[in-house]
């Protein structure tokens, strides 16, 4: 999760949009697959090796409706209070 801290913060992304594109029902969920998606997009999946891609879905990893989903609200918020990001500023 550091990587991504340096990463995010020094680009200063804002990554919340990108996963709510996916999230149809605006439930705070996507599908593992999505979550992996958005993260690829940004660049930030290819510095995470095997192990630490499955240690971040796994620490994300929610139950919905009998489907396990990831909560990106969560991880966006860990993300930007690791950074010092306020709430709502880019």
């Amino acid at each position: 999760e550091i990587k991504f801290l340096f990463k995010g913060y020094a680009r200063r992304l804002q990554i919340f949009p990108l996963f709510e594109d996916f999230d149809r029902v605006h439930n705070g969920h996507v599908t593992s697959n999505q979550f992996l998606r958005v993260l690829n997009d940004l660049g930030l999946l290819t510095s995470l090796v095997g192990f630490e891609k499955d240690n971040l879905l796994e620490k994300y990893r929610v139950r919905v409706g009998g489907r396990d989903d990831i909560d990106y609200i969560t991880f966006c918020h860990e993300l930007n209070t690791l950074a010092g990001f306020e709430a709502g500023i880019p």
